[in-house]
């Protein structure tokens, strides 16, 4: 699986319900891209450490990372650990390759 991401500012007025978005499992200090396979709350069979680009509104192509395989179809979670809100991480594109 190969990736390309992007930090965006989150400037979202959620009030109250801000405490209920899921951060500070991240285990770097910018985040990590994680691959879960056919559900979002399995363990992650792949993780991919984010770093900071050098323009803050570009998208990187992370490293490739492999998936281990599996017979059948199967569903894929990306799903992004953060240690805090700002900046939210967001997906440009993926492509997955056999």
């Amino acid at each position: 699986l190969v990736a390309a991401v992007g930090p965006l500012p989150f400037n979202f007025e959620v009030g109250a319900e801000v405490k209920k978005i899921r951060t500070g499992d991240a285990h770097s200090a910018v985040g990590e891209l994680e691959v879960r396979i056919d559900d979002c709350n399995q363990s992650p069979v792949a993780t991919v450490t984010l770093a900071m680009p050098a323009a803050r509104a570009a998208a990187m192509t992370l490293p490739r990372v492999e998936i281990p395989a599996r017979p059948g179809r199967h569903d894929i979670c990306l799903r992004f650990a953060r240690p805090r809100l700002d900046p939210m991480w967001a997906l440009d594109w993926v492509e997955i390759r056999q």
